[in-house]
Order: C-alpha cells, then sequence, then structure tokens
C-alpha cells in the first residue's frame, strides 16, 4: 500500500506525551525560544506561558531570571511538567495553572506572555485569539509578546506522494473501488511533510497573512483567514498541490521558520492536494483561493481552490459548506 508520508494531528494530541517529545526535541524551535526568552525577559519581570505544555518556555523564563512565571496548561500533561519544573529546581518560580487560558486567574499583570501557537502555517491551530486573549486581560502596558509576528505563505509545488497515494486508491486494489478515499484524501490537509523542500515548488511563494501578536484585533483573530494569489510557474512540472508554512520573529533578530529550505523542524510543510495533478510551463498563471476557517477548540476547517492556466477551477474543502472565499463555491 502506497502512505502518504506525514501525521495528521488534532489539539487532544497535547494532551499525549509523544507530542511533546516530538516538539522538545525539535531543537531549532526549542533554541530559537530560548534565544527569544533570553533577550527579553529581565531579572524580576512576571511572565505568562499560554499552553506551556512541557514547561519548556516557562523554564527558559525562570533561566532568564523571571521572578514569577504563570504557566497555564488545560491538560492532563500538566502531571509531567510539574515534575520537568521539579527536577530542574524550579518549583518555587513557576506556578503550574491547569484551565483554559480564558479562565485562568493570575494576581497580577505580566511583563511578558510567551506561546508556541503556531501551526504548519500559522494560525492553523486556533490557538492565536485565545493568546490575544490573554494579552488583553494580563499583559502590562508596554509588555512584550513572544512570539511578535508570524507570517504564513503559500506555492504550487510537485507532490510525488500526493500523486502515488491518489494514484492507489484509485487504481482499483483487490479488485474493489476505494475511489472514495481518493476523494476524501484529496479534501484533506496533510501536516508535517518534511519531504517536500524548495527543488519541488513551481512557483514563487507568495505571503497568504501577517499575523501580529502585538497589534491584531481579538475580532481579526478569529478569522476567517482569506487569500487569493496568482502565481506565475517558474519551472516545468506538474502541480500535484499547494504547500504552506510560517516565518515567525519571535522577538526582532530572532527568526523561526518552516520554510521549505530552512533547517527541518518539526512542523515539516502543511500540503493541501490537487484532486487532478496539472502540468504547468514557465509562465503559466496559478490562481489559489485558500480559507481557513476558525473551529473553536479543533483545528481550523480549510478551503482551497485552483485554477491552472485556462483549465477549470479544483475545489477542496475540509468539510462540506466550507469555501475558499465568501459567496465562491
Amino acid at each position: 500500500m502506497c502512505k502518504m508520508k506525514g501525521w495528521s494531528m488534532e489539539p487532544k494530541a497535547y494532551n499525549e506525551l509523544w507530542m511533546h517529545r516530538e516538539m522538545l526535541r525539535d531543537q531549532i524551535r526549542c533554541n530559537a525560544y530560548k534565544e527569544a526568552i533570553l533577550k527579553t525577559v529581565r531579572p524580576g519581570h512576571a511572565v505568562l506561558d499560554v499552553g506551556t505544555g512541557s514547561g519548556i518556555l516557562a523554564m527558559f523564563s525562570a533561566l532568564a531570571g523571571a521572578r514569577k512565571v504563570y504557566a497555564v496548561e488545560r491538560t492532563a500533561v500538566t502531571e509531567v511538567t510539574r515534575e520537568l519544573i521539579d527536577a530542574n529546581g524550579m518549583g518555587d518560580r513557576i506556578e503550574i495553572i491547569q484551565s483554559d487560558i480564558e479562565a485562568a486567574q493570575l494576581p497580577e499583570k505580566v511583563d511578558v506572555i510567551t506561546a508556541e501557537w503556531m501551526g504548519g502555517f500559522g494560525v492553523d491551530e486556533n490557538l492565536f485569539h485565545p493568546v490575544l486573549q490573554a494579552r488583553d486581560r494580563w499583559l502590562k502596558p508596554g509588555g512584550c509578546m513572544i512570539p511578535g509576528a508570524v507570517t504564513a505563505l503559500l506555492a504550487p509545488a510537485h507532490d510525488e506522494s500526493v500523486d502515488q497515494s491518489l494514484a492507489f486508491w484509485r487504481s482499483t486494489p483487490y479488485g474493489l473501488n476505494l475511489g472514495p478515499i481518493a476523494a476524501r484524501t484529496a479534501n484533506e490537509v496533510h501536516n508535517a511533510m518534511h519531504h517536500v523542500t524548495g527543488n519541488l515548488l513551481l512557483a514563487e511563494p507568495q505571503q497568504l497573512w501577517h499575523s501580529d501578536a502585538n497589534r491584531d484585533t481579538l475580532e481579526s483573530a478569529a478569522g476567517p483567514w482569506i487569500a487569493d494569489q496568482v502565481f506565475t510557474a517558474n519551472r516545468p512540472g506538474t502541480i500535484s498541490a499547494v504547500t504552506a508554512w510560517f516565518e515567525s520573529e519571535l522577538v526582532p533578530g530572532v527568526r523561526l521558520t518552516n520554510a521549505p529550505d530552512a533547517p527541518k523542524t518539526h512542523w515539516g510543510r502543511t500540503v493541501m492536494p490537487l484532486n487532478q495533478p496539472l502540468k504547468v510551463v514557465v509562465g503559466t498563471k496559478v490562481q489559489v483561493r485558500f480559507a481557513c476557517h476558525n473551529n473553536g477548540r479543533n483545528l481550523c476547517h480549510n478551503a482551497w481552490s485552483i485554477k491552472v492556466g485556462d483549465q477549470p477551477w479544483q475545489h477542496h474543502a475540509g468539510r462540506q459548506g466550507c469555501t475558499a472565499s465568501p459567496g465562491f463555491h
């Protein structure tokens, strides 16, 4: 059986240690956050870590000299968090609060808010809005948000694993029609696709949207996030997907990205297939309409529509009724 690479992540995974092992082993991620926090947090500061998980960012703040760190986490992984904090002798300065951030109560406002809220292309895990709620409730005037800004980018790409996966489900394996799985696969978002590198992109990437943790409003952070871009193919090939990633400025001078040509992170790239791959030549216009719809506590619902040259639009949606732009079907 031909399987697409990567894994599908749901928010409940954050309740399980395997997910935190993946993130803690990601030295690019952890070292970038450590550098940003050590540059920002000062002795005497109070810090709020939203969605603390393993507590790694909270411990970085303690290393930087924070007087108090409020580590808020809604899942039962806090049992492990407490063990790690105690093992590092930081229990007197890091207070674990097991709660949704919206319900959490702090005794003071804080100088810095840290959070690792990015999905594969930034906002897709629906965590940006709660982080801004915490900002509006608990950040002192002039306080610092880490990360400060995140930009989502996208490009048309050739992904052989997409081609192979769809071809398998359409090949009547075992003498049976398994075609409906092909249709579902073509309408799924595929995460952690590490094999999608820069040489597989067929056009220059373009910005989808920009999220600013210091300036964005709660209204804008609720989504939906919608983009309509026209790409020009810069090499011949077959477009079988569009792929997305993020670039983040944690603090000025400290950058974190899961871009195709960047060092490997646990995020990899996020891939959205085409139902039918299409050939392009240099100069072919590729129009992409992409939407990311808020889904409460779950991953965003995504929709993408793609038009290659004079070929008909191909429409894809992760759920019925989710479209790539208002009024567009």
